[in-house]
């Protein structure tokens, strides 16, 4: 006997779940998934950069060398957004100059979502900030990770290796 519809569920919790296959399969039928859960709308030149190029790539080394105000850390946060988005990639690393740390954390919060841990060169004193549950999306700047301690505490074999390293 097949099962019964039942309507009596809260309509919220519905939604909710709802919401939550929208998000979890959006990918399959739209390919630029992640413009429609951010809060920007794409330029023709970081779209192409993104879906035309980084994401068709299985293996991606790539270089964005635009100029300063192209909208890098916009297509860096469409690419990191959609690879998650797609279960691609659970472990993200941005190393970016120490002027720029707090930029990329503000954009990819507001515009996609995205939290990440800021880590210092003090944390790396009593714990390693590269293992537990806050290491998965960290920023450190390229300074603070030349010290020898805190690219030590990298090397740590207990550090699960970083799938996406910006």
């Amino acid at each position: 006997m097949p099962p019964s519809i039942d309507f009596t569920a809260d309509p919220d919790v519905v939604r909710v779940v709802v919401e939550g296959e929208r998000l979890t399969y959006g990918h399959l039928f739209n390919p630029a998934f992640a413009t429609e859960i951010s809060l920007i709308e794409p330029l023709p030149h970081q779209r192409i950069a993104v879906y035309d190029h980084m994401l068709q790539q299985s293996r991606l080394r790539f270089l964005l060398a635009d100029d300063a105000g192209a909208g890098k850390t916009i297509m860096t946060g469409l690419y990191i957004r959609e690879m998650l988005t797609r279960r691609l990639i659970s472990r993200v690393l941005i190393v970016p100059p120490a002027g720029l740390v707090g930029n990329w954390e503000h954009e990819l919060q507001h515009l996609f979502n995205l939290s990440f841990s800021i880590v210092n060169g003090s944390d790396a004193k009593t714990d390693n900030p590269f293992i537990g549950s806050e290491s998965d999306r960290i920023i450190v700047s390229v300074d603070t990770l030349r010290g020898d301690a805190m690219f030590s505490r990298l090397q740590e074999p207990e550090v699960v290796p970083y799938d996406l390293v910006v």
